[in-house]
């Protein structure tokens, strides 16, 4: 009989304790915790961003779907994988039936009639859609790379700045990077620790890139 190894358990990481990251980080008594706090909550905002998601599991505020978002057979939520759907509510008609979620990758397929399916039959207008919902990983069930990222972020962030995020300065020029057939090329020292546009990666999560590229929002949307 085979016994089970947990080092090759990689299905699922907790997101480590406050106390654990103070001790990776030699930090003792509670002087910091806020400042560590705030600097996990800069981390996670910045890595949210870059991936075009939400990834923290938390209840979102309700999102509002609008034409011509609900003139699309699926309705694309933006913090998933999706823990429960609390309701779905068509505006000025009241719940909407018949849809189906797929949880890991935050999509609702709306189901056939009128504001579920395009064409819309019997519907004067295109209908807006408002989705409650619950999403992101656990605090206990995290992808092991995508946590290995978040947290090579938050520990090269911290030792740059001494915890302070105010003094972060930008990073300089640095080497470039490509995905997805998008070349990027660093360089640019306007460009500072936390800042996203549409061309660059931040340099604080260059080095991660590509560990947090698997979990990009790549959907591909028509109508």
């Amino acid at each position: 009989m085979s016994v089970p190894n947990p080092l090759l358990d990689i299905t699922c990481a907790a997101f480590p304790t406050l106390d654990q990251i103070k001790t990776q980080l030699g930090i003792t008594g509670a002087a910091q915790d806020a400042a560590l706090t705030e600097n996990m909550r800069a981390t996670l905002t910045l890595i949210e961003k870059y991936l075009g998601r939400g990834i923290v599991e938390r209840a979102t505020p309700p999102q509002v779907f609008e034409p011509p978002d609900t003139r699309d057979p699926r309705l694309f939520l933006t913090r998933f994988p999706v823990a429960e759907v609390l309701s779905v509510v068509v505006q000025d008609q009241g719940p909407l039936t018949g849809w189906k979620l797929y949880a890991t990758q935050g999509v609702i397929e709306l189901g056939n009639g009128c504001c579920n399916w395009w064409p819309r039959g019997n519907c004067r207008t295109a209908p807006v859609i408002t989705v409650d919902y619950r999403g992101g990983y656990p605090q206990d069930c995290w992808p092991p790379d995508l946590l290995d990222g978040v947290m090579r972020t938050f520990y090269g962030r911290w030792n740059a700045t001494g915890g302070n995020i105010s003094t972060v300065v930008a990073g300089g020029s640095v080497k470039s990077w490509s995905a997805d057939g998008l070349a990027i090329v660093m360089g640019d020292s306007t460009v500072g620790l936390g800042e996203i546009s549409d061309n660059v990666i931040p340099p604080d999560i260059l080095n991660v890139a590509a560990m947090l590229d698997p979990y990009r929002v790549r959907f591909v949307r028509g109508i």
